[in-house]
């Protein structure tokens, strides 16, 4: 792209558009807020430096927000890699040629911290005690139903996201196993326990 195509380059459009190709290629609301949020955090830092009139003046304005974020918002590495990912995706998009030049910072590894056996079976029988199968109350129904969530979430592995659509058409009680819509519109099957 020569200096002239990119100081005519409208990058409000172009984030307009790229947000709708990728809401057409059925990337997650969420994942379009992430994007949108940080192609626009991008754009106003752009905008506050001098004028751009080539794509190393954007390389090099790439280069500069990164700093600015690692050393005056002192965001995590993870953050400064899903930021990298996503402009330098952007500048092919645009096909701004510097995606080649853009490195992509190392992502710190961590495994989950999870809970014991122990911790997950005081966290699903915390209300037993006041539980009565008797009665048929508002109250009884909702601690029903919140152990149901805790225990479906623990025993199967389901996401938040994935429980909440979650429809009773879903579940084969004979077979002992749920149908799940995922990320990406994928289906799995998961097996549940008495």
């Amino acid at each position: 792209m020569n200096n002239e195509e990119v100081q005519d380059l409208d990058f409000e459009d172009l984030m307009d558009d790229y947000i709708v190709d990728l809401d057409i290629q059925n990337y997650s609301s969420n994942t379009l807020k992430t994007y949108s949020s940080i192609l626009i955090n991008f754009n106003r830092y752009m905008e506050s430096q001098k004028q751009i009139k080539s794509e190393k003046d954007i390389l090099r304005t790439f280069k500069k927000y990164i700093q600015h974020l690692k050393r005056d918002n002192e965001v995590s590495q993870n953050y400064l890699y899903l930021i990298t990912v996503i402009i330098k995706k952007f500048l092919n998009y645009c096909e701004i040629d510097i995606a080649d030049e853009i490195k992509i910072p190392k992502r710190t590894k961590s495994l989950p911290k999870s809970l014991s056996e122990e911790q997950v079976y005081r966290l699903i029988h915390a209300k037993d005690d006041e539980y009565d199968p008797t009665k048929s109350n508002p109250r009884n129904i909702t601690k029903l139903r919140n152990k149901l969530i805790l225990t479906l979430l623990y025993s199967t592995g389901l996401r938040i996201s994935e429980l909440i659509k979650l429809k009773i058409a879903d579940i084969d009680e004979t077979d002992r196993t749920i149908r799940i819509r995922g990320k990406g519109e994928k289906d799995r099957i998961v097996i549940f326990d008495n």
